[in-house]
C-alpha cells in the first residue's frame, strides 16, 4: 500500500477576484490539504491563483512563509509548486490512526485588502482526486455539523472518515460531539475510544490542526458536532472513497459551511455520468424540522447533531413523485445540504464519488471564474434563473480569458440547448435550470449575468473524479456590478510627447462604478518613454490623467499603459513613434590596416543616408551629421581626441533641407594620419530644436576603424589535464604584442574589455572550478596597456568539484584581434576510489597512552568531516575540521575494539578500520 501511495498530489486553485471598495485589512484562507501518505521531497501540491489585478501573495505553513510572490499577474492564473512537507500538515502512515493536535502546521494565504479570493484545493492520488472549496477567515464561524462521506445508497463499503479543525486564534476551546451512530467510534489519543454521544474537548492555538480521524468498519463522522468560543475552520473528508477492491480507492475532501451561513432552499444538480443523482446529507439547526423535495414532504430532522437519531438525513436527490425530476431541498426553517457523488460508469469508465457544499439559492451570485485543466473528461454545471418562456437568458455570458483579455459572448450562442428546468422550486416566483457544459480544451473561463446563478465544477478520469462549488456569495468576492472597461483620451504627438486622461466607466454611473484599482506603464512591452501619473487612492478614485515623454528621438518609441478598475475590467493603451534618424543605407566601418610607408595613410568610403519616414517630422529639428571626436562628452567610451577621420561636405550641414527632397544623400567619409597605432571613431546625429536652438540629443550609429602600423596579439591556452577532485593545481595564460614574421610591431595595444567565457570561470576568489587572476575595472577610459614586445602572465588555478571534462575560455577585446586574442582553459575532474585510498597512501597512529590519533596521507587532501563508529554502526564521534589530513591529530578516548573511520574530503569518502 506504502508504494501506491507515493504518487500522491494535490493542486490548489485561488481564483482570486476584488470588491469594490478598498481595503486596507488583509484577507486571509486557512486550510488544510489531505493527510495522504506522501514521501516529503515528493510535489504533492499546486497552488494556481487567479488574479485580476496585481498584487502580493503570501502562503504560510503555521508561521513558515513558504512562498511569497510581489507581482502577481493580470486575469491569469500562477502556479505554484509544493512538497509534501510544506503542503501537508500530517502524512498519515500505516498505523492505526488516532485523535491529535499537530501543532502551527495549518496552511494560510495572505493577500492585500482589496483582493477578494476563491480558493479551491483540488487532491490527487495517482490518477483519483477531489476537490473542496476554501472559505475566507471572515465566512467562518464558531458551530458545525460535520458532513464526511456516508454509506453509499448503491454500495455497503464505508469508508474511514476524518475530520481536521483549524484553529484561528490563540486559546480557542474546541468541543467535538460524536453522532448518534452506534457503531461509530474515534480513537483517542491515550489508547481509549471516543462513543457515540461522547465529547472531547480540546485547546487549539493560531495555526494548530485538529485531526479526528473515525476508527472501524461503519465508522461514520457525519452528525457530529463540533462548537468553539472563537472562530475555527472544519473540513471532512474520507481516508478511502467507495470502492470494492484497494487499487481503485480515492481520497475525498471538504471544508465545512458554518451554522450561521444555513438557509432554505438549496437546488440539487444533475451531473453527467451513469446515475445523475447524487446522495444528499441535510441538517438542520432546529429540533423537528421538516424537510421537503419540491412541494413534497420527505422527513423529519427530530434533532441537530445526533442527539435523537442520527442527527441528520440521508436522501437520493430525486422526485418521490417522478424520477426524472430535478429538486429543491427546501424547509421552513434553516438547512444545510452536503452532496456525495454515486459510483458509476462514464463511457465504460468507472467513477469515484466525490463530495462538494450545495450552494442555498439565495446565495447564488452574479459572476464566476474557472480553470479547465486537469481531468480526462471535465464539465461544469450551471443553475440559472431561465426565462419565464424556459429559456437561456440573453445576459449570461461567457468568456475564454486569452492575455488578461475577456471576450464576452451569449452562452447559448456558444453552448446551445436549454437546461433541465426544475419543475417545482421553494421560490415560486423564479424559474430556475440545470445545465451540463463539457469543455474539450483546457483554458480559464468567466461566466457573468445580472441574475444570479451557481456554477459547480467537476470532473472524471478513469477510476478518479471531482468537483467543487466555484462561486456564491459565502465564497465569490466579485460583487462588483462593474462591467465596463475605463476610457482613455490623450494628445499629443511623437516629438513633444502626450498627455492625456483615464476615467472609469461608467462615469455617470457612480454605484456600478468601481473605480480605478491600477494605473501603470507595462515595462516588459515598453521602451524609451518616461511615464507619469496622478496620485490616485484604489478604490475611490475615477479619474487619473497620465503624461508621456520621449527620452530619446533617435531611437524607436513605445508605450503600453495599463488602466485597471477594481472589478478586473482593463483597457490597455498602445503609443508608438518611430525614430527621427536617417536610414543609413552603405558604409564600410573598417577603414583597414596601413602599412608604414611614408608615415602616411589615407582612404575614404562612401557613407550614403537616406530618410524613409514621414520628413515633415523634422520640421521642428535641426539634424547634423557629427563624429564622437568632435567633442567632449564625459560619456561611457567617449572618444575626445582628433582619430584623423572627417565627413566630407556634409559637415555643419542641416540635414533636412536635404531629406525634404526625398533623395539619397551620400559624402566621402575620409580617414588620414601620419601616426602609428589604431583609431576609432563614430559617425552620429546631433538633434537641435529648431525654435529654441536647443540640444535635444545625439544618437551615434556607425563605428570607424582603422589601423596605422603593425601590431600584434598573442594568447596563449593552458591544458591542466587530470585533477582529483578536492585538489588544487596552478597554471599561468600569457599575453603579448610580439613581433610577426619580418616585421616588428610597432605600437602600444589598448586592452579594454577582458571577458570569461563558461559558468565555471570566474576571477580569483569566485569559488568556481577555474579562477583567473586578472585586474579589475577594465574600459575604454582605463585600458590594459599591452606594450610593444610585452608579456603579461596570468594565473590560472583548477580546482575540479565533479568527474567531468572542462572547457573555459579568457577573451582579451583590444583594438587589434589577431592572430589570436583567446585563451583556451582544459580540465578533467576524477574522483580516487576508497580502495587506491586505503591500500596506499591514508595511515592512522594510535596513541594508546593519551587516545589521539595522528593522521599521515602522501595525498594533498582537505579534510571536512570525521566520523568515528563501532562495529556495531553506532555514531561514537563526528567532527567538522579544516585540515589536511596530513598531520591532523584527534583526540579520542575509547575502550578496545574495532572501529570504522569515515574521512569526507570534498566528493571523496574514506574509510578506514582501526583496531585498539
Amino acid at each position: 500500500m506504502k508504494n501506491k501511495l507515493q504518487n500522491m498530489i494535490f493542486t490548489v486553485l485561488l481564483s482570486c477576484l476584488f470588491l469594490n471598495t478598498y481595503q486596507s485589512q488583509a484577507n486571509e484562507y486557512y486550510f488544510i490539504l489531505h493527510p495522504g501518505l506522501a514521501s516529503e521531497s515528493d510535489t504533492v501540491a499546486f497552488l494556481n491563483v487567479f488574479t485580476v489585478i496585481p498584487g502580493e501573495l503570501s502562503l504560510y505553513k503555521g508561521d513558515k512563509i513558504i512562498k511569497t510572490f510581489n507581482n502577481l499577474p493580470v486575469n491569469d492564473y500562477l502556479s505554484i509548486p509544493l512538497k509534501a512537507d510544506e503542503a501537508q500538515s500530517l502524512i498519515l502512515d500505516d498505523n492505526h490512526p488516532r485523535e491529535g493536535i499537530i501543532s502551527n502546521s495549518a496552511l494560510k494565504v495572505i493577500i492585500p485588502g482589496n483582493v477578494k479570493a476563491l480558493p479551491t484545493a483540488m487532491t490527487k492520488y495517482g490518477t483519483k482526486s477531489d476537490a473542496l472549496t476554501i472559505f475566507s477567515k471572515d465566512k467562518l464561524g464558531n458551530n458545525y455539523q460535520v458532513s464526511s462521506p456516508v454509506k453509499s445508497i448503491y454500495s455497503d463499503n464505508v469508508p474511514p472518515n476524518f475530520i481536521a479543525i483549524i484553529g484561528i486564534e490563540d486559546n480557542t476551546r474546541v468541543t467535538f460531539r460524536l453522532g448518534g451512530c452506534q457503531t461509530c467510534y474515534i480513537m483517542k489519543e491515550d489508547g481509549t475510544l471516543l462513543s457515540m454521544n461522547q465529547t472531547i474537548r480540546r485547546t487549539l492555538n493560531k495555526g494548530d490542526v485538529y485531526y479526528l480521524p473515525s476508527s472501524g468498519i461503519n465508522s461514520v463522522l457525519t452528525g457530529s458536532t463540533i462548537k468553539a468560543n472563537k472562530i475555527i475552520a472544519a473540513f471532512s473528508g474520507s481516508l478511502k472513497a467507495y470502492s470494492d477492491s484497494p487499487e481503485n480507492y480515492n481520497y475525498t475532501i471538504t471544508q465545512l459551511l458554518p451554522e450561521q451561513n444555513f438557509d432554505h432552499s438549496y437546488l440539487i444538480p444533475e451531473f453527467i455520468g451513469g446515475r445523475h443523482f447524487p446522495n444528499i446529507s441535510i441538517f438542520c439547526q432546529e429540533p423537528f424540522t421538516d424537510v421537503f423535495f419540491n412541494k413534497s414532504f420527505i422527513r423529519n430532522i427530530s434533532s441537530p447533531g445526533g442527539i435523537i437519531g442520527t442527527g441528520y438525513l440521508e436522501e437520493i436527490a430525486i422526485s418521490k413523485l417522478d424520477n426524472d425530476n430535478l429538486i429543491d431541498v427546501n424547509s421552513a426553517k434553516k438547512i444545510n445540504v452536503m452532496m456525495t457523488s454515486s459510483n458509476s460508469e462514464y463511457e465504460g469508465n468507472k467513477i469515484a464519488p466525490f463530495q462538494m457544499q450545495i450552494i442555498p439559492t439565495s446565495r447564488f451570485s452574479n459572476y464566476a471564474t474557472f480553470r479547465i485543466e486537469n481531468m480526462d473528461e471535465d464539465f461544469i454545471n450551471i443553475i440559472y434563473k431561465s426565462t419565464p418562456e424556459g429559456n437561456i437568458p440573453n445576459d449570461l455570458l461567457i468568456s475564454e480569458i486569452k492575455d488578461g483579455k475577456y471576450n464576452w459572448v451569449r452562452l447559448k450562442d456558444v453552448y446551445p440547448g436549454n437546461g433541465k428546468a426544475y419543475i417545482e422550486s421553494h421560490d415560486t416566483n423564479k424559474l430556475y435550470s440545470s445545465k451540463n457544459i463539457k469543455f474539450s480544451k483546457s483554458g480559464t473561463y468567466s461566466i457573468k449575468s445580472d441574475s444570479g446563478f451557481v456554477v459547480y465544477r467537476y470532473g472524471f478520469g478513469e477510476s478518479t473524479s471531482y468537483g467543487f462549488a466555484v462561486n456564491g456569495k459565502d465564497i465569490d468576492g466579485k460583487l462588483s456590478n462593474d462591467w465596463a472597461a475605463p476610457s482613455v483620451e490623450f494628445t499629443g504627438n511623437c516629438v513633444n510627447g502626450y498627455s492625456g486622461v483615464a476615467i472609469e466607466e461608467p462615469r455617470d454611473n457612480p454605484d456600478n462604478r468601481s473605480n480605478f484599482a491600477q494605473v501603470y506603464i507595462n515595462t516588459e512591452n515598453s521602451y524609451n518613454f518616461t511615464f507619469s501619473r496622478s496620485d490616485f487612492s484604489p478604490g475611490i478614485t475615477n479619474e487619473v490623467s497620465w503624461s508621456l515623454d520621449r527620452r530619446n528621438l533617435m531611437l524607436n518609441s513605445q508605450a503600453q499603459l495599463i488602466f485597471i478598475d477594481m472589478a478586473g475590467n482593463i483597457t490597455d493603451t498602445i503609443i508608438k513613434c518611430p525614430a527621427i534618424v536617417p536610414e543609413m543605407l552603405e558604409l564600410n566601418e573598417d577603414f583597414g590596416r596601413f602599412n608604414i610607408v611614408n608615415q602616411i595613410a589615407e582612404s575614404s568610403n562612401k557613407l550614403k543616408l537616406f530618410f524613409g519616414g514621414d520628413v515633415s517630422k523634422l520640421m521642428e529639428l535641426e539634424l547634423f551629421l557629427i563624429l564622437d571626436s568632435d567633442s567632449v562628452e564625459n560619456k561611457n567610451n567617449d572618444i575626445n581626441e582628433f582619430q584623423g577621420f572627417s565627413l566630407g561636405d556634409l559637415r555643419d550641414v542641416n540635414l533636412y533641407d536635404l531629406f525634404k527632397n526625398n533623395v539619397i544623400i551620400e559624402t566621402d567619409v575620409k580617414f588620414h594620419h601620419e601616426l602609428v597605432g589604431s583609431f576609432r571613431d563614430s559617425i552620429g546625429f546631433m538633434v537641435i530644436n529648431r525654435k529654441t536652438g536647443t540640444l535635444i540629443y545625439k544618437h551615434y550609429f556607425a563605428e570607424l576603424r582603422s589601423i596605422v602600423g603593425n601590431s600584434y596579439i598573442q594568447a596563449t591556452d593552458f591544458a591542466f589535464g587530470t585533477t582529483e577532485i578536492g585538489t588544487k593545481k596552478q597554471g599561468r595564460i600569457t599575453l603579448s604584442n610580439p613581433n610577426s614574421g619580418y616585421e616588428s610591431t610597432s605600437f602600444d595595444i589598448k586592452i579594454h574589455e577582458i571577458r570569461l567565457v563558461g559558468s565555471n570561470l570566474g576571477v580569483k576568489g569566485s569559488g568556481k572550478e577555474f579562477e583567473v587572476d586578472i585586474p579589475s575595472g577594465i574600459t575604454h577610459e582605463n585600458p590594459l596597456i599591452l606594450k610593444k614586445n610585452q608579456i603579461i602572465e596570468f594565473e590560472v588555478e583548477f580546482a575540479p568539484q565533479s568527474e567531468a571534462e572542462m572547457n573555459v575560455a579568457v577573451v582579451f577585446e583590444a583594438d587589434v584581434s589577431k592572430p589570436k586574442n583567446t585563451s583556451h582553459i582544459r580540465g578533467l575532474g576524477f574522483t580516487t576510489s576508497v580502495s587506491e585510498l586505503n591500500s596506499k597512501s591514508d595511515n592512522i597512529i594510535i596513541n594508546h597512552a593519551d587516545g589521539i590519533l595522528s593522521f599521515h596521507s602522501d595525498e594533498n587532501h582537505f579534510t571536512e568531516q570525521i566520523s568515528i563508529f563501532d562495529i556495531s554502526g553506532k555514531l561514537l564521534l563526528s567532527k567538522s575540521v579544516n585540515h589536511n589530513l596530513s598531520g591532523l591529530r584527534l583526540e579520542f578516548n575509547s575502550i578496545s575494539g574495532i572501529y570504522f573511520i569515515h574521512i569526507k574530503s570534498k566528493n571523496l569518502n574514506i574509510v578506514k578500520k582501526i583496531i585498539i
